[in-house]
Parts: structure tokens; sequence; C-alpha cells
């Protein structure tokens, strides 16, 4: 009773072979999926919910910092030595940064999504 007394049993094809699956993907700048990202990365400013992602949180924080820095500074008239058009441009650039890891985070799951759940979930 060796192993090699055994015989070899072939795996059979089944006559009618299931054709391959085809899930619709959707395109990542749809433009219901980027305007409803939008609505949630604006949601998403919250800092109980940036709070899950420290990194953006700080920024967050340094973000409204600055922007209360310039609010202070356009009130006062005391001198800097930097000129307020720089912290007007850093506040900027730090919330464009929150909007944008906000929005790529919301596109990216609205993109991953699978069409049968996005149309369990649509209402019209």
């Amino acid at each position: 009773m060796s192993a090699a007394a055994r015989p070899i049993r072939m795996i059979e094809e089944p006559e009618h072979p299931r054709p391959p699956r085809r899930v619709r993907s959707r395109k990542l700048f749809e433009p219901q999926l980027v305007h409803d990202a939008l609505k949630q990365s604006i949601a998403m400013l919250r800092p109980d919910i940036q709070w899950s992602n420290p990194v953006m949180f700080v920024v967050e924080l340094g973000a409204v910092l600055t922007m209360l820095f310039i609010m202070q500074a356009l009130a006062s008239t005391s001198v800097s030595q930097v000129p307020i058009t720089y912290f007007i441009a850093l506040d900027f650039w730090l919330w464009l940064t929150v909007l944008f890891a906000n929005f790529a985070t919301r596109a990216g799951r609205g993109a991953r999504q699978s069409p049968s759940r996005l149309a369990a979930q649509d209402p019209h």
C-alpha cells in the first residue's frame, strides 16, 4: 500500500465553465463621487473626527492657531518682522492640506465601494 500504487485521479473540467465576473469599476473623478467626497471632507473638519488621525489633527490645530494669529495681527497695530501675507499663505496651505487629506480619504473609500453596495444605498 504505497502511495505510488494508488491511481491518479484526473480533474474534470465542467462542460459549461463559469464566465469571469465583471465588476463595474467606478472612475476616481466621477461627478457624484467628487461631490460627495467634498461634502464629507468639509464635515470631517470636526476635531473629534480628526483626532483619529493624529498627524492631520496637528495640521488642523496649526491652521486654527495660525488663523487666530492672523486675526490678532490684523486687529492690533504692533509691528512684526514677518509680513502678514506670509501667515495668510501659510494658513491657506495648512487648510488645503487638511481638506485634501480628507477628500482623498473619502474619495478613496467611495471608489472602493462595490456597485451592489452603492445600489443598495441609492435612494433613487
